[in-house]
């Protein structure tokens, strides 16, 4: 494998260091650059053409490390994966007109209906290719690869097979470069593995590993820049930060053979190395400072800033990757450190509580695993690895859902959809819906709703989150591609859809939480169902004043729900009459009596009942967010009933209801039940005391426009 190159070099390098005598050669090995990919933090250097990093990932094989790049099936583009090397080399490379890049490499070719293939290049400093390699565009995808060597003197091809590690070497001079090409397993020449190509830049600035279209895939690892001098050298040493160990950091410092290491650590004195690597630990913040000595010579000073201090993981992040009805529910749970120090991988545990029940034993979970859900109850997961501080995610499975709403294509006509804008707005195709097209994709059932872009990850909806709402305005809120709306969707929705990616053919079921994203240049994804789940309760709490409003996006039956009672409210001047109700329509305002406690309340279909005068938003309202009104808020002074007071500043909650009233002058409004008077009663017990009072049991001196209790008794004045 891979690694066998990198023992042959350095087999070589040491049998050139001596003579048939035994007498040591003068020449040696100066490093400008090198990267066998073990640690996380070496991908850090590499770069990816069009930022999808994302595919950019290190792998292990044989326990080995090594850097590789896929192109996604959604990617309509290729892709170069380059290091800019000119900003990584030591800076005695500037002394060297003669020197050598080596590594391995593998590729795997695209997709066959895909117009870019694979390519390998070593950029100069001035943009001029010192080598490049490139294959034809038409390529069959896993099967070898035939590469044709631009300026080669003799035109030269050569073919790889796919997913196999080569050795590549180029020697530099001034005017050419050499190339050679091997196989590691048993280094055998490859057909037209070798040749010279002339040059007129020769100093190196990048390396691209050219990925092609549509599923192509390099990988790469053991690369090293060097060059060979006579007398003594002294190589510049490598200091790289190796492991977090709590508060502390671990540092490995590799050097060359036969030279001595200067080491000195933040806060101590220097020492010396003579066995390279040293790996040593900063217990303090700093510099830690580092050169090496051979004979008479001395390499420059590099220096390396010592953090200190513990680092914790970044928390764990999950998506519902579906979800079934009552409490079945599937997790993916994720975790990325890639931006935390030294990129750790983390291991990660669950433990599930259900329901007034006790914890369960800990359950071992992979990145990108999955969690089951069955019943209702609460997931902790925690990541750990060592030297780091532990993370946590709490998922709490407390929610219930029901399916509300079935979208099913293949039943479906283009009378059923809202044909006013376009589907997509990318090139004609026939089968497809263009333009402002109402023809359905011929005889499946499907319609074309959106290109989506390459770039972007598609990923599952958290319960709650608020992305979801986007969905209650239509399916796009991008606002370039047109659709079918769906109407009544709640913020607590959950949206299912089995898709076709036309891309590859195939079919698959994905939860989103924001939609899909289309910019028209992209694959395209046919919709065949949506499927909505809807919570089977919602929960309301009142607090120890005894009253509340309530205002969500489901119709509710209040019917059966013990010690809670539900109004809806008609606004007439300065008085708010409240009628109980047992069920209530979608999108209703309710004003809420009961013990202090938190109930849960059924969703129902849907509800005849009027829906009144209250109203109410899924997320927080602004108290001035309607220009010309007064927004009323339920309230509770003293001992004395609900009561609807104006709010001048903040906001009023998600889910609660309000009023909206019009040029209206008074600080709050009176509530009465309808058919009687709410707070009227503890005043009447008042009859033998004289005089006129309001609605608050408030003596006034004298009467206005409104309800009044006089002498005693019930007065209106109009």
């Amino acid at each position: 494998m891979k690694k066998t190159f990198t023992y042959l070099r350095t087999l070589l390098v040491g049998l050139m260091a001596v003579t048939a005598t035994g007498t040591a050669w003068a020449d040696s090995k100066i490093t400008f650059y090198s990267n066998d990919f073990s640690a996380e933090k070496s991908l850090e250097l590499i770069s990816v053409s069009a930022s999808a990093n994302q595919n950019l990932s290190l792998k292990t094989d044989e326990n080995e490390k090594y850097g590789q790049y896929v192109n996604q099936t959604t990617q309509d583009r290729a892709r170069d994966v380059y290091m800019d090397v000119s900003t990584l080399l030591s800076a005695s490379f500037a002394n060297y007109t003669d020197y050598t890049v080596e590594f391995d490499a593998a590729f795997r070719s695209g997709a066959t209906n895909r117009t870019a293939g694979n390519s390998l290049t070593l950029k100069s400093t001035g943009s001029k290719d010192i080598f490049k390699m490139a294959t034809p565009t038409a390529q069959v995808s896993g099967g070898d690869l035939v590469f044709t060597v631009e300026g080669a003197e003799e035109g030269k091809e050569i073919t790889l097979k796919s997913l196999t590690w080569y050795h590549f070497k180029f020697e530099i001079t001034s005017t050419s470069v050499t190339y050679t090409v091997t196989l590691g397993s048993d280094d055998s020449d490859i057909t037209n593995g070798s040749g010279t190509r002339t040059i007129t830049d020769s100093r190196i600035k990048q390396i691209f590993f050219g990925t092609a279209r549509s599923t192509g895939q390099t990988s790469f690892d053991n690369i090293d820049i060097y060059a060979m001098a006579a007398g003594d050298v002294a190589n510049d040493p490598i200091i790289t930060e190796s492991a977090v160990v709590g508060e502390n950091r671990e540092y490995t410092i590799s050097f060359g053979e036969g030279e001595t290491l200067y080491y000195t650590l933040p806060g101590g004195s220097e020492e010396t190395a003579t066995t390279s690597p040293v790996v040593l630990t900063a217990t303090e913040a700093g510099t830690l400072s580092a050169y090496t000595k051979k004979g008479s010579a001395t390499s420059t000073t590099v220096n390396a800033t010592v953090t200190h201090g513990t680092v914790s993981l970044n928390n764990p992040t999950y998506k519902l990757s579906s979800i079934a009805e009552n409490y079945g529910k599937t997790y993916t749970i994720n975790i990325n450190n890639s931006d935390i120090e030294l990129m750790p991988t983390a291991s990660m545990t669950y433990v599930f509580t259900p329901a007034g029940g006790s914890a369960e034993s800990p359950v071992n979970i992979a990145n990108g695993g999955t969690i089951n859900s069955t019943q209702e109850g609460t997931y902790v997961i925690t990541a750990t690895a060592d030297g780091y501080t532990s993370s946590e995610l709490t998922i709490k499975n407390d929610q219930a859902y029901i399916k509300s709403k079935t979208y099913d294509f293949s039943a479906m006509t283009t009378s059923d959809l809202d044909m006013s804008t376009p589907k997509w707005t990318g090139p004609a195709e026939t089968n497809y819906q263009t333009g402002s097209s109402t023809t359905l994709y011929s005889g499946d059932g499907y319609t074309v709703i959106s290109e989506y872009a390459s770039n972007s990850a598609i990923e599952g909806v958290n319960l709650n989150s608020s992305a979801v709402l986007l969905m209650s305005y239509g399916l796009y809120p991008n606002g370039n591609n047109g659709g079918f709306s769906l109407s009544g969707l709640s913020k607590d929705d959950i949206v299912l859809w089995t898709y076709l990616d036309y891309s590859t053919e195939t079919e698959s079921v994905m939860s989103y939480n924001s939609v899909f994203k289309g910019n028209n240049n992209h694959y395209r994804y046919l919709i065949k169902k949506v499927e909505v789940y809807s919570p089977t309760t919602i929960s309301a709490t009142i607090g120890e004043e005894g009253w509340a409003t309530l205002y969500t996006d489901y119709a509710l039956d209040f019917s059966g729900v013990d010690g809670l009672t539900a109004y809806t409210a008609t606004c007439n001047g300065a008085t708010v009459t409240l009628y109980e109700v047992e069920d209530v329509p979608a999108g209703t305002g309710v004003v809420l009596k009961g013990d202090a406690d938190t109930y849960n309340i059924p969703v129902i279909a849907s509800s005849e009942t009027a829906k009144g005068d209250l109203q109410g938003a899924a997320t927080a309202t602004a108290y001035n967010a309607f220009s010309g009104y007064d927004l009323y808020v339920l309230t509770k002074s003293g001992d004395s009933d609900a009561q609807f007071a104006r709010v001048k500043s903040g906001e009023i909650a998600a889910g609660k209801a309000f009023l909206k009233v019009a040029d209206n002058s008074k600080s709050r409004l009176n509530v009465v039940m309808a058919g009687e008077t709410t707070g009227i009663k503890a005043i009447e017990a008042a009859e033998a005391e004289e005089g006129i009072y309001n609605l608050q049991g408030q003596r006034v001196a004298k009467a206005q426009k409104g309800l009044y209790i006089v002498n005693g008794k019930k007065a209106i004045v109009k």
